[in-house]
């Protein structure tokens, strides 16, 4: 299951994996962890890598549209449209650089040590070896397009209810404020009176 949320997610997986491992109860005894190079082998058999690729794709489209948004406020000045240009030739270069398989793979490899024993690790690897592990990972990316294509239509609603949430809690903190506001006035204004 781990190893199924890296692929959708490795960087929050990642992370939310490498919090656990800061608790004792995620140590693991030194002779129960794997080895480096066991744990390298299990994400390349794994398509970690590939799966890593994937998820920067996925950002720098996600970046894409964020700067498409941001045309017409360039586009009213001189110049604009080369500006736009070049930051996202720069946004994605430093995409490139942190998110890099040379960035990510030391932090896998440790946060894998720390979670998974080497029993686990060699049993994956088998996994990962056989036909049908073989099979799960070739098919990842068919699994992922065909996910995101029946999840594309439910974005509408689920952001209308989103807005819709936030609207309503907005409307109940305006009225908070301003039943606030209008007792404060009120006491001012009887205070003020009973000075008089």
């Amino acid at each position: 299951m781990i190893l199924f949320l890296m692929h959708l997610n490795p960087i929050r997986v990642l992370s939310a994996l490498a919090a656990l491992s800061l608790t004792p109860i995620a140590s693991l005894a030194d002779d129960a962890r794997p080895s480096g190079d066991a744990v390298r082998e299990l994400l390349r058999v794994s398509g970690a890598q590939a799966a890593s690729g994937a998820l920067f794709e996925e950002m720098e489209r996600v970046t894409q549209i964020a700067l498409r948004g941001l045309e017409h406020d360039f586009g009213h000045h001189d110049g604009g449209d080369k500006v736009l240009a070049d930051l996202s030739r720069k946004i994605n270069a430093i995409m490139r650089e942190e998110l890099a398989w040379e960035q990510l793979e030391p932090l896998y490899i440790e946060v894998y040590r720390d979670v998974f024993d080497a029993g686990e690790v060699d049993a994956l690897i088998g996994f990962f070896t056989s036909t049908a592990g073989r099979a799960y990972v070739a098919k990842q990316p068919q699994i992922s397009r065909r996910t995101a294509a029946l999840l594309e239509p439910r974005t509408g609603p689920i952001m209308e209810r989103i807005n819709r949430a936030i609207a309503e809690a907005m409307d109940a903190l305006g009225g908070h404020y301003h039943h606030h506001h209008h007792d404060h006035n009120n006491r001012h204004s009887h205070d003020h009176n009973h000075e008089n």
